[in-house]
Parts: structure tokens; sequence; C-alpha cells
């Protein structure tokens, strides 16, 4: 990397990046050039691949193509993961479970919920393989 195109004295590089999880493409990134040396954001929707992108940057998973490529040898970083449990059904199904502790919330009322979030389009998906957001 040309210093003058890269003003970042610690960074991380991807390159032709693609991630996939159950044939399903997760990240696409043909460039991207990530300051290692401050404080940076991963900000998006639920489902965009944040968290598998804070995974494919400290190394905790590959890529299924491209690189990823630190600007030094020796890297420090941290990620807080979290695990939303859910049982093995729809994700609509999962959402539901919110009626065994308040039996007045209806069916009509979950439909509702998920198309106020933009979930409807997963609300037959098994809920154990949606990303992390869209568990959230």
């Amino acid at each position: 990397m040309d210093r003058t195109q890269n003003p970042f004295s610690k960074f991380i590089e991807l390159k032709d990046v693609i991630v996939k999880s159950n044939g399903r493409t997760i990240l696409n990134i043909p460039h991207a050039i990530i300051p290692a040396d401050r404080i940076c954001a991963c900000i998006g929707p639920n489902g965009a691949g944040k968290t598998t992108l804070l995974k494919l940057l400290d190394g905790l998973i590959k890529p299924d193509s491209g690189s990823v490529t630190h600007s030094s040898n020796t890297h420090s970083s941290s990620l807080v993961l979290h695990h939303t449990p859910m049982i093995k059904a729809s994700a609509r199904t999962n959402i539901a479970m919110v009626r065994d502790v308040d039996p007045s919330i209806s069916l009509e009322d979950i439909d509702a919920v998920m198309l106020q979030i933009g979930l409807t389009h997963l609300a037959s998906s098994p809920a154990h393989q949606l990303s992390a957001g869209e568990r959230q």
C-alpha cells in the first residue's frame, strides 16, 4: 500500500472479501481500509453483517475468498460477542414466545411488530440460521 493513498499508521486492508453462510453471501467487500490505530464504529441495519465483519477483522473467521491483511504482524484487538438464544423453530415462533409472558399479545401483534422492524421476509426462516443482528 502506497503511504500517499493511506493516511493510517496501522490498518487492516480487505480486498475482494466474500463471506458466505449456508450458501448466502453475508459480506461482499471489494476493497476497504480500516484504521487500526483509533476507535472505529461499525454501524448498519440488522443482518447487514456487522458481527461477521468484526469476527473477520479479529481473525476469528476466514473469508471464503479474498484477503484480509494487517499492516503489521502484531495486532491487538478485542471483540465482545453475545449469544441470543433461539429455539429451533421459525423466527416468528421465537418472537411469539413473548406470549408466554403476556398472553394479551396476539399473533396479529407479532406480525405487526415483524412488519414494523422489517423482518417479515424472515418470518418463516429457521431462527438458528439468522445473523446475530437479525436474532437481536
